[in-house]
């Protein structure tokens, strides 16, 4: 899998909320994940980096995919999981297997 790399990037919402303040950072293969506090710009980061919303501003490429001209491409090679997703699938894994045993 190619390189992630984002330069620049920048979202303001209409409300004057300023999520993304020039992000720039280079992702080698395999995944990945962002820590920090409650309005730091962990979820405007990873929607627009998964082609959910756009940046107001700034460049995502993924190998030699734009990811902003490109997003069915970039859709292609991303995967994205939400968090809340992911806890309720790893709930209902343990509960079936618990009720389940041996499958």
């Amino acid at each position: 899998m190619p390189t992630l790399s984002v330069r620049d990037l920048r979202k303001t919402y209409p409300s004057g909320i300023e999520a993304l303040r020039g992000i720039s950072l280079d992702v080698s293969a395999g995944m990945f994940g962002l820590l920090g506090p409650n309005g730091a710009g962990k979820s405007t980061s990873m929607k627009t980096l998964a082609t959910l919303i756009e940046p107001d501003q700034g460049t995502i490429s993924l190998g030699d995919v734009d990811v902003l001209r490109d997003p069915p491409r970039a859709r292609e090679q991303l995967g994205y999981v939400l968090g809340m997703l992911a806890i309720a699938y790893a709930r209902f894994a343990r509960l079936r297997s618990s009720r389940h045993p041996g499958r």
